[in-house]
């Protein structure tokens, strides 16, 4: 098995499984709401053992390439979030809050308590 589209279902199937760090939640597990049956762990420990040099630094160059695949989608998706948000704004004339984080504000509270004397339906 040298040829990568045979190995893709493999990764594919690791990449499923394989939790976020953040969420402690893998896509599987979203997806199906249990976690992925696996026959073993996964961990990062069990690192691949090649024959050849060739396969080795192969498998180096396309761990180094996934990484920078990975963090150049990391980017596009900020600035495509960025030119939505930008468009939304536009579209719907969002103005800047007057206020800043820490101030204090005040809130109108327009419930009817209990007990009220407003009448909110009359009885025919």
């Amino acid at each position: 098995m040298t040829e990568i589209e045979l190995l893709l279902p493999l990764i594919h199937m690791g990449i499923l499984a394989t939790t976020n760090e953040l969420t402690k939640i893998s896509p599987y597990d979203i997806l199906h709401s249990f976690p992925m049956p696996l026959p073993g762990p996964i961990t990062n420990h069990n690192k691949p053992t090649f024959f050849s040099k060739d396969a080795e630094s192969y498998a180096k160059w396309l761990k180094v390439s996934l990484k920078l695949l990975h963090n150049a989608v990391y980017k596009n998706r900020i600035e495509a979030k960025q030119q939505m948000k930008e468009k939304y704004d536009k579209r719907h004339n969002v103005k800047e809050p007057d206020f800043q984080i820490g101030q204090k504000v005040l809130l109108l509270d327009r419930r009817i308590t209990a007990d009220s004397n407003c009448v909110l339906t009359h009885n025919n």
